[in-house]
């Protein structure tokens, strides 16, 4: 299961790669932070499709609840659930997380502010431009049309879950990098 930034997915050959290495795996919450688990495999190509070792991602999300920090809801920049991980020579990483909950919200939040699950992603690597984006799961309730053209508009990547045995889920995403 892929999501694809620009590039085609089939070269990605994630499902049959063995785990990262250590330096390109983040474990960005601990075995007691409650979730369902979640591993996230992805690549980092450039325009050309060739992997780009050494990008250095910073990665956030909220806690199940939907709060970045015990106290504040909404308070990104101290996000609690935050790492950085760099990819490895071939390109990929893996953060091994749990599912983000959703932002808080009732029945007559507007749909605009009735946000889907997401991760924050912002990767930069030397030689290419800055890139920033939220990546949202394709079996989330709030992902509605309106929630789906966002993501299309704003190049924030759709990405399928797969079930793993133990009952963690698992998906992955190919970032394309500009120039």
């Amino acid at each position: 299961m892929r999501a694809t930034l620009g590039v085609a997915a089939l070269a990605l050959g994630l499902a049959t790669t063995s785990a990262a290495p250590a330096s390109s795996r983040l474990d960005l919450a601990g075995d007691d932070e409650p979730g369902i688990r979640l591993v996230i495999r992805g690549v980092v190509r450039g325009p050309d499709g060739t992997p780009v070792p050494g990008a250095s991602l910073r990665v956030f999300h909220t806690d199940a609840r939907g709060w970045y920090t015990p106290t504040k809801v909404m308070d990104e920049p101290h996000a609690r659930l935050m790492g950085r991980v760099t990819t490895d020579t071939a390109g990929r990483f893996e953060i091994h997380t749990i599912r983000p909950g959703p932002y808080p919200a009732t029945d007559s939040t507007p749909e605009d502010r009735r946000i889907p699950e997401h991760v924050h992603f912002e990767i930069s690597a030397s030689g290419f431009a800055f890139r920033r984006f939220q990546l949202v799961f394709d079996d989330d309730q709030r992902m509605t049309p309106y929630w789906h053209e966002w993501a299309r508009n704003g190049r924030n990547p759709v990405v399928p879950i797969a079930e793993m045995p133990d009952g963690a889920q698992s998906c992955e995403v190919e970032i394309a990098l500009e120039r």
